[in-house]
């Protein structure tokens, strides 16, 4: 055989194809080569690395200012709505803003409180924002919820 496609059995040494797995003389398996060795290192390092990777959540979550984020909503409230409460749980930042007025709440109005609510959480709790829920209320009724 052509020494170009052949190659020495690990067990025999005898010459056999470059390509067989089993040696056709001795039947002894032929292993993976260096090529194959190499294949198998690196696809072993990218799934250790993978693995091994910092999580999204592996990072711990700056505590949220909930004084910061109360007195921020106490301050623009004023004239707008009547009531702010506040949790903070595992499940993330729970905000409820009861609007008393005579009138309706439009939606341009409950969209504007939800911009400025917004903006109070990703000052005051960068890390918790996308766990926020804010509901309006009027008449006792949701009438706009806030996530972001």
């Amino acid at each position: 055989m052509n020494t170009e496609q052949t190659k020495k059995c690990r067990e025999c040494q005898s010459d056999i194809p470059k390509k067989a797995r089993r040696c056709p003389n001795c039947r002894a398996k032929q292993g993976i080569g260096a090529g194959g060795a190499l294949v198998a290192i690196i696809f072993v390092g990218i799934v250790a690395s993978i693995v091994m990777s910092p999580s999204e959540n592996s990072t711990p979550k700056q505590p949220a200012n909930m004084s910061a984020i109360q007195a921020g909503l106490d301050e623009y409230a004023e004239g707008r709505w009547l009531d702010t409460q506040l949790a903070n749980n595992d499940d993330g930042i729970l905000i409820r803003i009861t609007v008393d007025t005579e009138v309706a709440i439009n939606d341009v109005a409950a969209t504007s409180y939800c911009n400025v609510i917004g903006d109070n959480l990703r000052q005051n709790a960068p890390d918790h924002v996308r766990d926020a829920d804010v509901f309006i209320y009027q008449f006792g009724e949701v009438v706009k919820v806030c996530t972001y």
